[in-house]
């Protein structure tokens, strides 16, 4: 019986277009703190693999982004736009931070979540029951990201979910400054 409106993304429009490496395989965008344990183990998986991947890791220092880098994955540090991330591609790596979680999902795409904390493991959990992306075991030790890559490309009915659920909210106000109209536009009708 209540109005749900969802988070939404502070100053969007600001955020600078991606650039992936070139080439033509298939685009995969990856969204981790640098920090995070399997942080290198995941980078050089998916330097060896046949995608196109850019890695987004705020705060990550240049030597590292120059180590890790190469032709066919490229580190930043900076933010990029989501919408035009999720246009260009079809692979989405993430913690499951609440966030990067609505954000992607209002945009169609499914995830890979890769949950760092007890709050990213249930949403990633709650995710993966409806079918909106694959949750990566408890054990990063043991994954091996190329196959979770394919297995997500490989389903349908990811996808399926990703775009029912961006169909359902596709009308909810998303951008910060939406958001605020909206919700001015609803107090000054409940105050009237």
């Amino acid at each position: 019986g209540v109005r749900y409106w969802g988070n939404f993304v502070a100053n969007a429009d600001r955020k600078a277009e991606p650039i992936w490496p070139p080439g033509k395989g298939e685009k995969v965008f990856v969204y981790l703190h640098p920090g995070y344990r399997q942080f290198n183990g995941l980078v050089e998986q998916l330097s060896q693999l046949n995608f196109r991947t850019l890695v987004i890791a705020p705060g990550i220092p240049k030597p590292i982004m120059d180590r890790l880098g190469n032709k066919q994955l490229r580190i930043s540090g900076k933010a990029v736009d989501m919408e035009a991330v999720c246009e260009q591609c079809r692979v989405v790596i993430n913690h499951a931070s609440q966030g990067a979680m609505t954000q992607v999902f209002r945009l169609g795409r499914p995830m890979i979540m890769l949950p760092n904390f007890v709050e990213q493991t249930l949403l990633a959990w709650r995710a993966g029951r409806q079918s909106l992306g694959l949750m990566a075991t408890p054990d990063p030790k043991s994954h091996r990201y190329g196959r979770m890559i394919e297995r997500l490309l490989d389903s349908p009915e990811h996808f399926e979910a990703a775009e029912r659920f961006a169909e359902k909210y596709r009308k909810t106000p998303f951008h910060y400054q939406d958001l605020v109209d909206h919700i001015h536009t609803e107090i000054e009708a409940l105050l009237s």
